[in-house]
């Protein structure tokens, strides 16, 4: 592995930075439990009047968050987001013992771009704590054996955060298939600032709006049942 990695080159460097997920990406759970949002662009729905964060009260609403999965998002948006200073994307370690680090970035840092054409890079240094270590050091306690990665890709598909994971899979340039056995060691996570400064929680199940083209679509359109024709 060391000697392919050598010949190939490392992910997450400088000349094989690891691509951005895409904020405005599609997110599967949030289409499916707030219909009526049409991106991850919470942020769009913020009101002036709104004068207290509004996280905590978002959070707690998501439909289906397990207790370990509310946790892991309070955490972060507790710690990063609600500052005064506000700290929208971080760096964090998932890895556990038995993986090894030589196959992540150079010297100490890993590289991200935004796309394959961009040629600025950003630099993170690689943490040493893990998220999970962080998390514990709160006093807070998760399932001994919750999968952090797990459960930080389910917030990415409420929107409630986007989450690029360090692999193979998002480097620029494609390494070959002999190095898949690299596990996931890193994350690069992005908070909403709409999570923060909407209210989203009376938007959960609320159905699609519906259009005035979309009903003028339904009402030209002949039905069953509810019209009488004239002969």
């Amino acid at each position: 592995m060391e000697d392919i990695c050598k010949t190939q080159g490392l992910i997450g460097t400088e000349n094989n930075p690891i691509l951005l997920e895409k904020r405005l990406s599609d997110r599967i759970l949030l289409k499916e439990h707030m219909p009526s949002v049409e991106s991850a662009d919470l942020a769009r729905y913020a009101k002036a009047s709104t004068k207290h964060a509004q996280h905590v009260m978002n959070l707690l609403s998501t439909p289906t968050l397990s207790l370990d999965e509310l946790k892991v998002a309070l955490f972060l948006y507790e710690h990063w987001a609600n500052q005064d200073d506000w700290v929208e994307q971080q760096v964090f370690s998932i890895k556990t013992n038995q993986f090894k680090t030589d196959n992540f970035g150079s010297n100490g840092d890993l590289y991200f771009s935004q796309s394959k054409s961009s040629p600025h890079r950003q630099k993170f240094k690689k943490p040493k704590n893990n998220l999970l270590q962080l998390i514990n050091k709160t006093n807070i306690t998760l399932d001994k054996d919750c999968d952090l990665l797990k459960i930080l890709t389910k917030l990415h598909d409420f929107a409630l955060l986007t989450l690029t994971q360090v692999n193979i899979d998002f480097c620029l340039n494609k390494l070959p298939q002999t190095t898949n056995s690299i596990i996931t060691e890193y994350v690069h996570v992005v908070l909403n600032k709409g999570v923060v400064n909407s209210k989203l929680n009376l938007k959960w199940g609320k159905p699609k709006r519906t259009t005035v083209k979309n009903k003028e679509e339904q009402s030209s359109s002949p039905r069953l049942g509810g019209i009488r024709w004239k002969k």
